[in-house]
């Protein structure tokens, strides 16, 4: 039978191990939302600490309008219902291949910030802008890109 030092050493040396596993930075942090009826969910993501890594998303479930056309096909997932953006990129149509996950819901007329993000929620859609104030204005009749 092994003495109680030697498996607290063991049990130590693997914590040791599991903890140099994690991310250089524990800042990085996700947040998301949707809208009252839940057409439109949106996530803002990045590292909090360092300012890097920030992107912000929108998906509609149901809506009228068709997407532009792709540049290229998707690798994985699909097309058409979702929008992103970096902290300071145009906003673009993108390739999803998963669901935003639990979100909040916004009451209409409220705003939503996240880093460099701004998204004001409103019956008429949500418009969500960045640090160089591009981004998007999304609803279930139409889709704007500025």
């Amino acid at each position: 039978m092994r003495s109680v030092p030697v498996v607290r050493f063991v049990l130590l040396a693997l914590l040791g191990l599991l903890l140099s596993a994690v991310p250089a930075s524990a800042a990085f942090k996700a947040r998301a939302f949707k809208t009252k009826t839940g057409n439109i969910r949106c996530i803002g993501e990045g590292d909090t600490a360092t300012g890097k890594d920030f992107g912000m998303r929108c998906d509609i479930t149901h809506h009228t309008w068709k997407a532009p056309k792709q540049s290229k096909p998707c690798t994985e997932g699909d097309y058409g219902s979702s929008l992103g953006m970096t902290k300071r990129s145009g906003a673009k149509f993108i390739c999803v291949s998963d669901a935003i996950g639990p979100a909040r819901t916004m009451k209409y007329g409220s705003v939503f910030r996240f880093g460099p993000f701004r998204c004001t929620i409103k019956t008429s859609g949500v418009r969500c802008t960045n640090a160089n104030h591009h981004g998007w204005s999304v609803s279930r009749e139409r889709v704007r890109r500025f």
